[in-house]
């Protein structure tokens, strides 16, 4: 082969610069996976709320057994780890799945509360409404 037949066959390499969808594909899966990241963290960090909650609502109802502490200050607390393990400053900002039942135990709660007359815990109808507190904030902590 002559020098002259060589030069026809012979493709120059194409001269690779900026590549706007190669970058552009690769900010987009860099979003999605960092969105993907944040809401795998946020979730456990609200699964972390309500696992303290339940360990402090578990506590609180072991001491409320075997002390004489007073249903006022009882329910004081429960509404102090409920707000907790549902992450709302205030009860009343918790939207329900069932709002009819939530807004029964509410008000009790909020009755036992800030009742003039604060019930001691030998009273037997007190002890009966608390546990039964106690069982339903276990059962709302267990649907967040």
């Amino acid at each position: 082969m002559e020098k002259g037949q060589l030069q026809g066959l012979i493709i120059p390499l194409k001269d690779e610069s900026f590549n706007p969808v190669l970058y552009l594909s690769l900010l987009v899966l860099v979003g999605f996976l960092s969105f993907i990241a944040w809401r795998w963290y946020k979730k456990k960090l609200k699964n972390q709320a309500v696992i303290t909650a339940q360990k402090s609502l578990y506590a609180l109802q072991q001491s409320y057994n075997s002390t004489s502490q007073t249903s006022q200050n009882t329910a004081l607390e429960l509404v102090s780890i409920l707000c907790q393990g549902l992450g709302v400053k205030r009860l009343d900002q918790y939207q329900a799945y069932d709002p009819h039942k939530w807004h029964t135990f509410h008000q009790t709660l909020n009755t036992l509360c800030y009742s003039k007359q604060p019930l001691i815990h030998s009273s037997k109808q007190s002890s009966i409404e608390i546990s039964s507190l106690f069982k339903e904030a276990k059962k709302w902590l267990s649907t967040k």
